[in-house]
C-alpha cells in the first residue's frame, strides 16, 4: 500500500521533533532558574488562560513554539530568519 501525505507530514515532524528536541532543551534548561522549562511553560500558560496544560519535550509544538515565543533565548545561535521559519 502506498503512503499517504498524511503519513509523510506525520514523519517529517517526528523528524523534526527528534532534530529539534536537544538544541532547544538545551538553551531552554539553561534559562529556566531551576532547568524545568516543560514545567515553566505549564505554569505560566496556566496563570494565562486558567486552565493546566500538559507539554512534553518531544512534542514539535511545543519546540517550535519555544523558538517562536522565547526567542530572546536562541537570539545568539539562530538568525531572525532563521527564527522565522519555525
Amino acid at each position: 500500500m502506498a503512503i499517504s501525505n498524511r503519513d509523510r507530514v506525520q514523519k517529517g515532524f517526528e523528524l523534526l521533533a527528534v532534530g529539534l528536541e536537544p538544541f532547544v532543551d538545551e538553551r531552554m534548561s539553561a534559562s529556566a532558574p531551576d532547568g524545568n522549562w516543560i514545567g515553566l511553560l505549564e505554569s505560566r500558560d496556566e496563570a494565562k488562560h486558567g486552565v493546566l496544560k500538559r507539554y512534553e519535550k518531544t512534542d514539535p509544538s511545543v519546540l517550535l513554539r519555544c523558538i517562536t515565543d522565547e526567542w530572546r533565548v536562541f537570539s545568539r545561535a539562530l538568525s531572525r530568519p532563521q527564527q522565522s521559519f519555525a
